[in-house]
């Protein structure tokens, strides 16, 4: 399970022209094998999953889980009132942002852990 987690997030990476521990960290590699989520709800559980990377990158992990034979509950006809209470809750933004803030990002990841 975890290499497929990690291929996954390899190929976002590639495809996004990202380092790899900004789609997830490993922590949150191994936090989605622990908890094996299967809703969005359960996704947006898994330690350094928020609203952003749910949007982003949450059906494409869920369906690994899915090809494992779990059933994915996913809302049926979700409404765009429904993607706002997932999804608009935080503004993005086009700017592009420092090593110091990814840094400070993963060590208040690491700091809810511990």
């Amino acid at each position: 399970m975890l290499g497929a987690l990690k291929a996954l997030r390899n190929k976002i990476a590639k495809e996004d022209k990202l380092p790899a521990f900004v789609v997830f960290s490993d922590a949150t590699l191994l936090d989605m094998c622990r908890k094996r989520p299967r809703t969005y709800d359960e996704m947006l559980s898994v330690s350094g999953v928020g609203y952003v990377k749910m949007g982003r990158y949450g059906e494409r992990f869920l369906s690994i889980f899915a090809g494992e034979g779990l059933d994915i509950k996913q809302p049926a006809n979700i409404t765009d009132a429904e993607k706002e209470s997932y999804y608009g809750q935080l503004e993005l933004s086009d700017e592009p942002i420092g090593v110091s803030q990814i840094a400070n990002s993963i060590n208040n990841e690491f700091m809810k852990l511990g």
